[in-house]
């Protein structure tokens, strides 16, 4: 019994010496010196301010949103809400029930697109017509006192930032 104790301890002995030997050898051999990684840190960084930038091609920061809501629309609704109402009255014969709303409403104008679909709805703008939604003549009403309905891209160009 005294024997197994005694090879335990030294085993044990053994292993602790050789690996604080090896952890301190590993640190010193694989140490980088700090002043190669600066140079290489400082030459990314000048390469990425040559790069062009996003203020200089759009004329607004990255996370400044694309539009502004400063028009009033006499509704209780923002502009860049109604432009999804433009988009109902840009066919002729409606659009059809199953068509999904585009995703540059949601991704550019913040527009949850059916939530906006069914106030449009409840509002009475926008009726289901033989498995359409067309726009209803308040909506058109709406659009027309607006002068929106006319010319497509003097609203949009209007509602950019």
């Amino acid at each position: 019994m005294f024997i197994g104790i005694l090879i335990v301890i030294i085993v044990f002995l053994f292993f602790y010496f050789l690996g604080s030997k090896s952890a301190s050898s590993n640190n010193e051999t694989n140490s980088i010196s700090h002043s190669e990684n600066d140079d290489k840190y400082s030459e990314y960084f000048k390469i990425m301010d040559l790069r062009p930038k996003f203020r200089d091609y759009y004329g607004r920061d990255m996370d400044y949103p694309k539009y502004n809501d400063k028009y009033n629309t006499g509704t209780e609704f923002k502009l860049r809400q109604l432009l999804l109402l433009v988009w109902f009255s840009r066919t002729k014969k409606g659009r059809l029930v199953t068509t999904s709303i585009p995703q540059y409403f949601y991704y550019d104008y913040n527009i949850n697109g059916n939530k906006l679909l069914q106030h449009f709805i409840a509002r009475g703008w926008i009726i289901e017509d033989d498995e359409r939604y067309i726009l209803s003549d308040e909506g058109k009403k709406l659009l027309n006192s607006m002068q929106l309905c006319g010319n497509y891209t003097e609203i949009i160009n209007f509602h950019s930032v």
